[in-house]
């Protein structure tokens, strides 16, 4: 927005930073257990939730620690209610600046949303940045010969015969 200091993000990401000794004591387990167990169980209303919880706790130990939360701006207001109307499991406004960010399941979903909201946006007024994620989780390939060429998957190349030191 017009006026916001330059040094805004660097500023509000330290006092984050700072901030993060009046976390409540629930914030490691809903990390370690909420969200992992989300992640594993492929439960992405569970880990919008946590994560919704996480940005909570985290706004809370910075208003503890004396940062004031940044207005959310008229513009920033229609983008969260659009992504709110599309469907977002998670959506807000960074802690550390003025830029949004939404939890969608599936690429069409992701790329409606994007399109949606540089369409609301304007092409001059802000930049959409669209990053999908795959939650298959680890896995193993193996490949007979010289067939290690794959478009999903860079090839980790092994020698099976070194020791592990």
């Amino acid at each position: 927005p017009a006026g916001v200091a330059e040094d805004v993000e660097q500023k509000r990401f330290r006092q984050l930073l700072a901030a993060t000794v009046d976390l409540d004591g629930s914030t490691g387990r809903l990390v370690l257990q909420d969200m992992k167990t989300a992640v594993k169980n492929n439960d992405i209303l569970a880990f919008g939730r946590s994560l919704m919880l996480l940005q909570e706790k985290n706004r809370a130990a910075m208003q503890s620690a004396g940062v004031s939360p940044l207005d959310v701006p008229p513009e920033n207001q229609t983008v969260l209610n659009l992504m709110e109307k599309m469907g977002a499991f998670a959506r807000g406004q960074l802690l550390t600046g003025y830029g949004c960010y939404a939890l969608v399941e599936g690429g069409l979903s992701a790329r409606n949303l994007k399109a949606a909201i540089q369409s609301q946006v304007g092409a001059l007024n802000g930049m959409v940045v669209l990053t999908l994620a795959d939650n298959r989780g680890a896995h193993v390939v193996v490949r007979q010969g010289q067939s290690l060429k794959d478009n999903k998957i860079n090839p980790i190349r092994m020698n099976p015969t070194a020791k592990n030191s």
